[in-house]
């Protein structure tokens, strides 16, 4: 039996179908490394240009917070320069009369109301008013003899920051300036034979009769709004029935309307002038 073999020829790879893979390889690495990259110039401008607005916009965002909280700060302040202002004042008030013979003849009112000369202003119905106090102080290396002293508070313009401020003298002593931006002020007087009125002149009976000071300010802050509208009233009215209009101008700003305003009022007990009458 004859066996016949049959061999299989194997031909040799062609290289065509390695060319081609090398080529895809490449055109693929190509692809990839162009992607890889990074971002091109306009690309690059654009996302500068993205960027400056968002800066932009944060900044102006926050400026105009910067700028609002400044201002509510400036009003805050100013508010609490005016309530240490009249708790000075209202001190002062009590202690009126001190040492102080009050029923004797010819005796002092040691608490006094005038019209105010220094600051006149023709926004309120009635002149703002000028308060005199007086007491008595022991002459130094001898306290048996007593001279009276007189505080006086009244409002005028502060030389060193031009706004309308309460001024306190006492004496001979140079002007305190207590609280900027204090518009106006008014006084009345409370009488013990007749409570719960109050008078604007004095009591009925006299010094004797006299029982309590009410105290109205009205203080305006230092800056306007930043929204630029209207935050106050057209006109405050005071317990006395005094009106103060708002003007159209505060020293050559805008609107005063866009300025923020508060009437501040406290009745204070004249404990000193009560003692002296007991006397």
């Amino acid at each position: 039996m004859v066996r016949i073999m049959y061999h299989k020829v194997i031909k040799p790879v062609s290289s065509w179908g390695t060319d081609m893979t090398r080529l895809l390889y490449k055109s693929l690495h190509k692809s990839v490394s162009s992607k890889q990259a990074g971002f091109g110039l306009i690309e690059l401008m654009v996302g500068m240009l993205i960027s400056l607005l968002v800066a932009v916009a944060a900044y102006s965002v926050f400026k105009a917070s910067a700028m609002t909280a400044r201002r509510v700060i400036d009003t805050e302040a100013t508010w609490h320069d005016a309530e240490l202002a009249l708790m000075s004042l209202t001190q002062n008030i009590a202690n009126a009369g001190y040492m102080m013979n009050l029923t004797a003849a010819g005796a002092i009112n040691p608490v006094q109301v005038a019209n105010s000369t220094t600051w006149p202003d023709a926004n309120l119905s009635t002149s703002s008013e000028r308060l005199t106090l007086t007491s008595n102080g022991n002459v130094a290396g001898n306290p048996l003899v007593v001279i009276p002293v007189n505080s006086v508070w009244d409002i005028a313009s502060n030389p060193v920051t031009g706004y309308p401020s309460l001024q306190w003298t006492n004496g001979t002593a140079a002007p305190v300036y207590y609280a900027d931006g204090v518009l106006a002020m008014r006084f009345q007087f409370s009488c013990t034979s007749a409570p719960g009125a109050y008078q604007s002149t004095g009591c009925p009976g006299g010094i004797t009769d006299m029982k309590s000071v009410q105290v109205a300010l009205l203080v305006r802050g230092l800056q306007p709004d930043p929204s630029g509208k209207p935050v106050s009233a057209a006109s405050y009215v005071f317990p006395d029935g005094s009106i103060y209009t708002v003007p159209a101008s505060c020293s050559g700003q805008a609107d005063c309307l866009t300025y923020r305003h508060q009437l501040f009022v406290t009745e204070v007990p004249l404990r000193n002038v009560n003692w002296a009458n007991n006397l």
